[in-house]
């Protein structure tokens, strides 16, 4: 899969070109990236499985959507668009939960709240599988089996717990 160039951005956050995700990576640029917490109106949180086929943290369990901001794109438009690649999901308004540093990276945390029998129809380029967890599950899936976690999930957790909770995605 070719991907497109990412935002770089400045020590502030403020847009100064574009470059190669490979690229902004080697030469310690800092560039965007977002992450969206699926939620239903029981409370469950949607994680998606990262298709073997992915370079970073392949068949591993993940945010519901996340991605770079490519081109073109604000923090809002990427997470619209990383909704509708990775699980098929429209018509979903992501609101907006905070915003982080990452090393090399911004991260803008969005939440993200659908019906219980949300058709879902996972990108099968980047996604192998996605599953519905309660709460409980959830913690024990970080807590006990965090080898089977992608790294940014456990570091969004770890950051930002409340974003996974339904009080807040439905707010």
């Amino acid at each position: 899969m070719v991907y497109p160039p990412v935002v770089i951005v400045d020590k502030n956050d403020n847009p100064t070109g574009l470059a190669m995700l490979k690229d902004a990576r080697a030469e310690g640029l800092y560039y965007r990236v977002i992450a969206v917490a699926v939620l239903d109106e029981s409370g469950r949180i949607l994680l998606q499985k990262r298709s073997d086929n992915m370079e970073i943290d392949p068949g591993k369990w993940d945010v519901s959507a996340g991605g770079h901001v490519d081109e073109g794109k604000t923090y809002h438009s990427a997470a619209v668009a990383e909704l509708k690649e990775e699980l098929g999901i429209v018509g979903v308004e992501p609101r907006e939960f905070g915003k982080e540093f990452l090393g090399d990276c911004f991260l803008m945390l969005y939440t993200a709240a659908v019906p219980r029998d949300a058709n879902l129809e996972p990108g099968a380029d980047e996604v192998s599988d996605v599953k519905w967890f309660t709460p409980e599950e959830f913690e024990a899936l970080i807590s006990e089996n965090p080898g089977h976690c992608a790294e940014f999930l456990k570091d969004i957790y770890s950051r930002a717990p409340a974003m996974f909770s339904l009080e807040l995605a439905a707010a």
